[in-house]
C-alpha cells in the first residue's frame, strides 16, 4: 500500500487513508480536477502491479488487478466517517459489519 501512497503523492494526490482485504481494496483520496479519476487509477494499478510482480518474480501466475473499479464520491462532512470505516475495514469485514454502500459491488 506504501507503493500505492508514493505514487497518489507524486501525481498530487493526498491519500486520507488506505486499506485492504484479500479480495478488494479502499482508498479516501482527494483528486484535484487537473487529474482525471481514471488516469488516477490507471498510475495506482499499474505501478503497484509491476511492484508486486518485481518483488515476487516466481510467483505461479503474476500478479494484477481487475480491469473495473468503483468511485464513489463523497461530501467533506462525511470524511471522517468514510476515514474510519477505511481503518477499520479489515475488522468489519471480520465481524461482518460491513457498509453496504461502500462495499457495493456491481458487476
Amino acid at each position: 500500500m506504501e507503493t500505492i501512497r508514493q505514487k497518489s503523492e507524486a501525481l498530487g494526490c493526498p491519500i486520507l487513508a488506505i486499506n485492504g482485504v484479500s479480495n478488494r481494496i479502499h482508498v479516501a483520496v482527494t483528486i484535484p480536477t487537473r487529474v482525471a479519476v481514471a488516469e488516477w487509477v490507471r498510475n495506482v494499478k499499474g505501478l503497484s502491479r509491476r511492484e508486486v510482480n518485481a518483488m515476487f518474480p516466481n510467483l505461479e501466475t503474476h500478479f494484477s488487478w481487475q480491469n473495473s473499479y468503483g468511485v464513489l464520491t463523497f461530501r467533506e462532512g462525511y470524511l471522517e466517517t468514510v476515514v474510519n470505516y477505511i481503518e477499520r475495514q479489515k475488522e468489519h469485514h471480520a465481524q461482518n459489519t460491513v457498509n453496504a454502500y461502500l462495499e457495493r459491488i456491481e458487476e
